[in-house]
């Protein structure tokens, strides 16, 4: 597999080709939208890499949150379907991140309201959910250019390592 030098490289290329590729595909292209795409991009082929699910450079970028990915690590084989997969792969990292981050979230607001203040967490999620669903609909656009972006980070990383793994000398014992 290429070294995370080399993702990290066509990662950062493929976000720039996005840009103007947009400017030119789309129907009313503006730059908050272009950013939102080659963002989405970079966030996913740097932060939200496929190779989250083994000791590597993207999983230290977290930093102490990388404890997060544990589970993902011990769940999800490397180079399978869920990790690699060019769409389930990005879409599934994501929802893993969400979903853990929602519990770490609902445990943190149960410890409030246990031990230091009452809290409504099911009104604050509710909330939460009710304004994502109102920005969703006011700006489909947007979140339809932060998820194809997002898949595209992740498309990236894999097409290197099918590519990378096909012109690899093979080696006979």
């Amino acid at each position: 597999m290429p070294g995370y030098r080399v993702h990290d490289a066509l990662t950062i290329a493929a976000a720039a080709v996005l840009v103007p590729a947009y400017q030119v595909l789309a129907p009313r292209p503006t730059p908050a939208s272009a950013a939102i795409l080659a963002g989405s991009c970079l966030v996913s082929g740097l932060i939200f890499s496929p190779d989250l699910d083994v000791r590597s450079q993207p999983r230290r970028r977290w930093g102490r949150a990388g404890v997060l990915w544990w589970p993902y690590e011990k769940l999800v084989p490397h180079r399978s379907r869920l990790s690699h997969g060019t769409l389930i792969g990005p879409l599934f990292r994501l929802a893993y991140f969400l979903a853990v981050s929602y519990l770490l979230l609902w445990s943190l607001l149960w410890a409030i309201k246990e031990w230091v203040m009452p809290v409504d967490r099911n009104g604050m999620f509710r909330g939460w959910r009710h304004e994502f669903a109102v920005f969703s609909h006011r700006h489909p656009e947007w979140v339809a250019l932060a998820l194809v972006g997002f898949v595209v980070g992740g498309v990236v990383h894999t097409v290197a390592d099918v590519v990378w793994s096909a012109l690899r000398p093979r080696r006979r014992w």
